[in-house]
């Protein structure tokens, strides 16, 4: 049997109006970086992405921020951390409407 081995969990806030994010301690860290060590972007989060993942990402990502998806959602994939290690991770988020039904916040 195949060892399971886990780790962190980080977490996160995506702000849709202003395009902007928070990161957690843990979240920083299974990226590779020290907390504040860099500014979370999208950007930031597609390069680390292993790129066969990155297709997959960037269209469920898409689908979240422009209103196309908005219940909970979870998607598995490896990220490439600033060390250069592979990690595999599932990112599980849900969609907050704003006012007018648009997405507001996304949160994972």
């Amino acid at each position: 049997m195949k060892e399971v081995v886990t780790g962190p969990c980080g977490s996160f806030r995506y702000s849709c109006a202003t395009g902007t994010w928070w990161w957690s301690e843990d979240l920083y860290r299974i990226h590779g970086f020290e907390p504040g060590g860099v500014v979370p972007t999208a950007d930031l989060l597609f390069t680390h992405t292993h790129p066969d993942d990155l297709p997959v990402l960037t269209e469920v990502w898409g689908s979240v921020v422009d209103g196309r998806l908005s219940t909970p959602f979870a998607l598995y994939h490896r990220l490439v951390d600033a060390q250069r290690h592979v990690r595999h991770v599932i990112l599980v988020g849900e969609v907050t409407p704003g006012p007018d039904l648009a997405p507001d916040e996304v949160r994972g």
